[in-house]
């Protein structure tokens, strides 16, 4: 049991310090879901346009916007315009990256 005690002792301060680099996170850190296309949401009060799409075959739900040859898609977190789908709605590669 002693060397159970002086072995955390050891390694607490340890994994302390390389907990602490003070470097920032890989990406950064995301922004707050507001609503926009492309954000993530749960229902379509979460979104500006009133529309919350699951695209389950992607395993994420988003706001989206209605889209047409007259209404294109905007670019998704890519940078790539998202596609138009069969059903006329935008259709991200990915979720915006923001949290709720």
């Amino acid at each position: 049991m002693r060397s159970l005690a002086v072995a955390a002792a050891f390694l607490a301060p340890a994994l302390g310090f390389a907990a602490c680099a003070g470097d920032a996170p890989e990406g950064g850190n995301p922004s707050i879901c507001s609503g926009r296309t492309f954000d993530t949401c749960i229902e379509e009060h979460d979104c500006m346009s009133g529309m919350c799409q699951n695209f389950m075959g992607e395993g994420f739900q988003v706001c989206v916007q209605a889209c047409d040859a007259a209404r294109p898609c905007p670019d998704d977190t890519t940078g790539a315009p998202a596609e138009c789908n069969a059903n006329g709605l935008c259709k991200p590669v990915m979720p915006n990256e923001c949290v709720r």
